[in-house]
């Protein structure tokens, strides 16, 4: 992870460092996001940077600070029980020199490669049908779905999402608030 932290610091965001095709948020109509982006590494592909923007509400100092909330919340919520990507220590500014070329905030994050983001619970229906159609792997969705269920009793992110991956991972990721906790539809 320090090998492509160091490569975005040295290099900012450019098209030789992430893969363009791997955005999600900002404007990609399937995962929208109003103040986050999201590249996988080219040269690092298990890691990916999740990026804020300065807007007329955020400074980058701001954005700073809101994302090692975020990186708090993973920790908090990988104590409890959750499973949630591996993550850089503390949020970093670079700059994006894409169009248009601005500085920005940024954290590392583990590439969760799967289907998803899924809502946990209004999206129970989605992940119910991908563990559906994979019988040898019941088991360790049902483990895994059961360790978020568990995690989601004693605290839950205010906007639960998952990614389903294909070896039987349930993640959860995006947790910008914890709130209290909550049930969750079996799977």
């Amino acid at each position: 992870m320090k090998d492509f932290i160091d490569e975005l610091v040295s290099n900012g965001i450019r098209e030789d460092i992430i893969e363009l095709s791997s955005k999600r948020g900002g404007d990609d109509p399937l995962h929208s996001s109003k103040w986050k982006i999201y590249y996988r590494s080219s040269n690092y592909p298990e890691y990916g940077v999740l990026l804020a923007y300065e807007d007329e509400d955020y400074s980058v100092d701001t954005l700073l600070e809101k994302l090692n909330n975020e990186l708090r919340n993973y920790e908090a919520l990988r104590v409890i029980g959750y499973d949630v990507p591996r993550t850089c220590d503390n949020s970093i500014r670079i700059q994006d020199h894409l169009k248009p070329p601005r500085e920005a905030a940024a954290i590392i994050v583990e590439h969760i490669s799967g289907a998803g983001p899924y809502k946990a619970k209004t999206g129970i229906s989605s992940i119910k049908k991908i563990v559906s159609q994979k019988h040898d792997l019941k088991n360790l969705y049902d483990e895994a779905w059961r360790k978020i269920s568990e995690a989601a009793k004693k605290k839950m992110p205010m906007d639960l999402q998952v990614i389903v991956e294909e070896n039987g991972r349930i993640v959860t990721i995006d947790p910008e608030q914890i709130g209290d906790g909550g049930t969750l539809d079996s799977l």
